[in-house]
């Protein structure tokens, strides 16, 4: 009998991704935030769509979600109808998970998209109408093509890796830190210079134009300076349910980052060179950009992009467990019980009071 089939199984996975796409929906019907509005000012205020990133040169223009509201602009459009693209992205980022760890981690093929699907950031990201939940999906979807095409080169799916690079970090510039953990995942598994250039240096020559003209002329103005480790703490806290005042915040960080540094060690994948990407993607590059930004204004968010990275990773260690112990299904079904729990207060709250 095959371990735990119910972590496999499609039914399960419809129906986790279906309940976690209405509570988005429900928490999308909410009135549009602060820095909603000022993205849809921005494509109010422009005559075409080059001026969205012309004019307007700040850190809450995410230029792919500002392109989005300037096509949907429409007094009679209800304001959720601008969370679309976020709603969509959701939906495509829990396929993307399903089949990826169908490829890496059959046995556990649930838990990246259950990880996710049940994670208050994740819910509350996929719900407004900013860059994020696109930047999330359109980088996962560059690891899925790498994934199905196992680096070979191909006149359709190479451009088509090209086209879905750029979209991810117009998204948001963060999607820029997975894309390089596929980079040098690419470059470590294939051990060829040439075709590591062949997928990725169109992608670098596209996001150094954009640095140039956009990223590097870019206002910051989020909020107050928040040190690298304080921006680890919410984001391990608000990931795994846990407060983020003491001492909460530090078990969360101290729970996450064992947690991602045993899937690292321990999980099970195909030998690809997988694991090399997604620690890069998780840890190793968030952590770095974090350190790199320090004295300048962060926040947890701009680390979100490693989230289904993160789960991936998860999912190897769960897949490594139910190797060696097949019946140890009910343990991992615990955990994960335990984690959906611990969001429900949050999400609650969100649905509450939008």
């Amino acid at each position: 009998m095959r371990a735990a089939p119910w972590l496999a199984s499609p039914c399960l996975a419809l129906i986790v991704g279906a309940a976690s796409l209405a509570v988005m929906a429900i928490s999308a019907q909410g009135d549009l935030w602060l820095d909603e509005v000022l993205s849809l000012q921005w494509a109010k205020s422009s005559s075409s769509a080059a001026d969205i990133l012309v004019l307007y040169r700040h850190d809450n223009n995410h230029p792919l979600n500002t392109l989005w509201l300037y096509i949907l602009l429409d007094p009679s459009r209800p304001e959720w109808a601008y969370r679309g693209l976020s709603l969509a992205s959701s939906a495509v980022l829990f396929w993307l998970l399903w089949w990826a760890a169908g490829r890496l981690t059959p046995r556990a093929r649930l838990v990246p998209l259950f990880l996710c699907a049940s994670c208050y950031i994740m819910i509350v990201l996929g719900s407004e109408a900013r860059g994020y939940a696109p930047a999330m999906a359109l980088s996962l979807a560059c690891f899925a093509l790498l994934l199905r095409q196992n680096f070979q080169l191909s006149l359709v799916w190479v451009p088509i890796f090209w086209v879905v690079g750029i979209l991810a970090f117009l998204a948001h510039a963060t999607a820029v830190m997975p894309l390089a953990a596929m980079g040098l995942w690419t470059l470590v598994s294939t051990r060829s210079l040439g075709k590591a250039t062949v997928w990725f240096a169109p992608l670098a020559c596209a996001f150094a134009v954009f640095a140039f003209f956009f990223l590097k002329e870019m206002m910051v103005a989020g909020g107050p300076d928040t040190s690298p480790l304080q921006v680890l703490v919410e984001l391990a806290a608000y990931s795994l349910g846990l407060a983020v005042a003491p001492p909460w915040g530090a078990l969360a960080l101290f729970l996450g980052v064992g947690l991602l540094l045993a899937g690292a060690v321990f999980g099970s994948f195909p030998p690809t060179g997988v694991r090399t990407c997604l620690v890069l993607a998780s840890l190793a590059f968030p952590i770095l950009a974090l350190i790199a930004s320090f004295g300048s204004y962060v926040h947890f968010r701009y680390a979100a992009v490693s989230l289904p990275f993160s789960a991936l990773l998860a999912g190897g260690l769960a897949e490594r467990i139910l190797v060696n112990r097949p019946r140890a299904g009910v343990w991992i079904a615990l955990c994960l019980g335990i984690f959906a729990v611990l969001q429900t207060p949050r999400i609650c709250s969100l649905l509450m009071h939008g």
